[in-house]
């Protein structure tokens, strides 16, 4: 049995009844203020849970439902994200720096206010771009591909592996040049 306490006053918010929070069931939970630093929530379904100013650095949240979910303010620093579905997240003032975003679904996440990522739009193929900061340099996270700026550019400059026209092409580049500008403005490593 795992007991999920505040971070601050140590008051049990959440009783699982198993030895692990991995694909744990947290649907519509009150995890407000929740402990979570390291926790591994592997696949779990925290579908519309209120994780407002819940600690999570580090955090394995790779395959987890959080559709819906409530991420105010949340320190997601260096969590992995890996397909996670954040559909509908409310990210507002969360940290996401050198979180793991590959494969995952940000369509319509709120990232208002959110640090250590910002958008660059979408594309006429809607196509969202992001920029995620990390200590090495800005990842990209372009529809369901993670790259580094450097494979990015070389995927689109090249045209390897696509068949996109020419004016799909040079849309995606100008987004990655809005991209190296916006993480400029905001003393990110490039």
């Amino acid at each position: 049995m795992i007991e999920i306490k505040h971070k601050e006053t140590g008051e049990v918010l959440h009783t699982v009844g198993s030895d692990t929070l991995r694909g744990a069931d947290l649907r519509g939970v009150d995890l407000r203020g929740a402990d979570l630093l390291r926790a591994n929530l592997y696949e779990a379904d925290l579908y519309e849970a209120d994780l407002y100013e819940a600690d999570r650095p580090r955090a394995d949240l790779h395959g987890a439902d959080l559709h819906g979910a409530d991420l105010r303010g949340v320190d997601l620093y260096e969590a992995d994200l890996y397909e996670a579905d954040l559909y509908e997240a409310d990210l507002h003032g969360a940290n996401l720096h050198g979180a793991n975003l590959h494969g995952a679904n940000l369509l319509r996440a709120n990232l208002r206010g959110a640090r250590g990522i910002f958008s660059a739009g979408c594309t006429i193929d809607h196509h969202e771009f992001f920029a995620v900061s990390h200590h090495y340099g800005i990842r990209v996270k372009a529809g369901c591909q993670w790259w580094t700026m450097a494979e990015a550019r070389e995927y689109y400059e090249t045209g390897k592996g696509t068949s996109h026209p020419t004016p799909v092409l040079a849309e995606r580049i100008a987004k990655l040049d809005a991209i190296e500008a916006g993480a400029i403005a905001r003393g990110w490593a490039v």
